[in-house]
């Protein structure tokens, strides 16, 4: 065990490099690749080492500590330590400018780089997940750095540094304290899309609950490090089946799966919707995950349930008091998740008529979606 400070000048306990343990924490199996990519007219940003090590350490705490909450264990994602006890970036040189490398596009063309690179360095491939950081390259009138990807594309995730991007303004009412905010919180986000977190956004409830306020996947980017920010429950029963929480290796990880709903019915009743689903599937499910979509807004204001299985069938109540909003078209997702990280999802449109739900739904209905 050691005891490391980040750059916020926060004391933490990470675990060493050959993951001999942690107190009260199971290092995991597989390790997120940490990539700080620079193109070839560029350099990396000073101190960039000591920032990212702060930022990613308490990234991982923050997983930790929801993943524990929801009972899955004292997990999280797991990290790296390089020779000197920071967490290990490597450092690979694009081979095209800053110009070859925009926000719109930029981050397929350092996939495919990065693939190659990985290719040729089989070694530092520590899981399947990567998470890519790039220089800003672009600034503001007001010194908002830019310019770059900044998004999940698959396994994969990217985001910028520049200068004075540190956990240590985290918190701040300055210019300095939101830009953290956006642009690490913006990082933990997209991290978790890396991890294989869609967008999804927390109940009534949760959001009047001082212990957690607003989802990371919904809107958490702008509040991370400011005011309450958690993960859903959704979100963990995702990452429990992520490759880098795992605590042992595994093989068929990420392999095929399919699910088949065979009986669904959904009614509304006493301020409920009431879902009952049988299915089979072609892989182990260990949970399920229903998010109710409204029409628009890209899922981030998706509310979602997690329903246990009970062999093939669930059994769900879901109260309306929880929804946002109670107009309009939504589309009901059921996500079978598998326990080799894969996941089928299949949906069903409803809508809500006088701020109640109409569950005209039927297996003929149904969209699919795997991954």
């Amino acid at each position: 065990m050691a005891c490391k400070r980040a750059s916020g000048g926060e004391f933490q306990l990470v675990h060493d490099q050959n993951k001999s343990g942690l107190q009260n924490f199971t290092p995991s199996a597989y390790d997120l690749n940490v990539v700080y990519f620079v193109p070839s007219d560029g350099d990396t940003i000073a101190h960039y080492r000591e920032r990212l090590n702060g930022i990613l350490l308490q990234g991982q705490r923050f997983y930790r500590k929801w993943m524990n909450y929801y009972g899955y264990g004292d997990r999280s994602f797991g990290l790296r330590l390089d020779s000197a006890g920071k967490v290990k970036i490597t450092v690979v040189k694009g081979a095209l400018p800053k110009t070859g490398y925009l926000y719109h596009g930029g981050g397929g063309i350092a996939i495919g780089e990065l693939n190659t690179w990985f290719a040729a360095h089989p070694a530092d491939k520590h899981s399947e997940h990567t998470l890519v950081i790039m220089p800003a390259s672009t600034y503001a009138a007001d010194g908002d750095p830019g310019g770059v990807p900044f998004y999940g594309i698959g396994r994969w995730c990217f985001v910028l540094d520049y200068a004075e991007m540190d956990t240590s303004y985290l918190g701040q009412n300055t210019t300095l304290g939101k830009r953290a905010t956006k642009w690490i919180g913006g990082l933990m986000h997209e991290l978790g899309h890396g991890l294989n977190l869609p967008h999804n956004k927390e109940k009534v409830s949760e959001a009047a609950d001082p212990a957690k306020g607003t989802a990371l996947m919904g809107s958490g980017n702008y509040t991370y490090g400011k005011s309450p920010t958690f993960l859903t429950a959704a979100s963990a029963a995702i990452l429990n089946n992520s490759q880098v929480f795992r605590t042992s290796t595994a093989t068929g990880i990420y392999g095929d799966g399919n699910t088949t709903i065979n009986i669904i019915k959904a009614s509304y009743t006493g301020g409920n919707i009431v879902l009952n689903v049988k299915f089979s599937s072609t892989q182990t499910v260990n949970n399920v995950n229903v998010y109710n979509d409204p029409e628009g807004g890209g899922d981030y204001d998706a509310v979602p349930w997690v329903a246990a299985p009970s062999g093939d069938s669930i059994q769900l109540s879901m109260p309306i008091s929880e929804f946002h909003k109670k107009t309009g078209n939504y589309a009901l997702r059921i996500r079978f998740l598998y326990t080799n990280g894969s996941f089928t999802e299949i949906s069903y449109p409803y809508t809500f008529v006088n701020n109640e739900p109409v569950l005209d739904i039927s297996i003929k209905d149904e969209l699919n979606k795997s991954s």
